[in-house]
C-alpha cells in the first residue's frame, strides 16, 4: 500500500512540471508492476563477495525471478485489475 501512496504523491508533484500528464491508471500500472523486484535486486546486489561466494548465481536467479513475475504474472492479472478500475473511474 505504500509502494502505491509513494507513486501517487510524486506523480503528484511530476504532473505539475509535466506536459503528457499521468493518469491514475497509468499511476496504477507503475505501482503495481514497476516496484515488484525492486526490493529482491537491491539485497541480492548488496551480498558481500566474501561470504557468498555464488553471489552472481543469486544475482541471476533474482533478475529471472523478477522478469517472469513482471511479464508472465503481471500480464496475466493486470488485465482483469485494470478493467475493475476502469469501471470505477469512468
Amino acid at each position: 500500500m505504500r509502494v502505491v501512496a509513494v507513486v501517487v504523491v510524486l506523480n503528484h508533484f511530476a504532473n505539475l512540471v509535466r506536459v503528457a500528464k499521468l493518469d491514475g491508471i497509468s499511476q496504477f500500472v507503475m505501482a503495481y508492476g514497476g516496484l515488484r523486484g525492486a526490493i529482491a535486486f537491491s539485497l541480492a546486489v548488496v551480498l558481500d563477495r566474501r561470504l557468498f561466494q555464488s553471489r552472481q548465481l543469486f544475482i541471476t536467479t533474482t533478475i529471472v525471478v523478477v522478469y517472469f513475475t513482471n511479464i508472465v504474472l503481471v500480464s496475466v492479472t493486470a488485465r482483469s485489475s485494470l478493467q475493475i478500475l476502469r469501471r470505477f473511474i469512468v
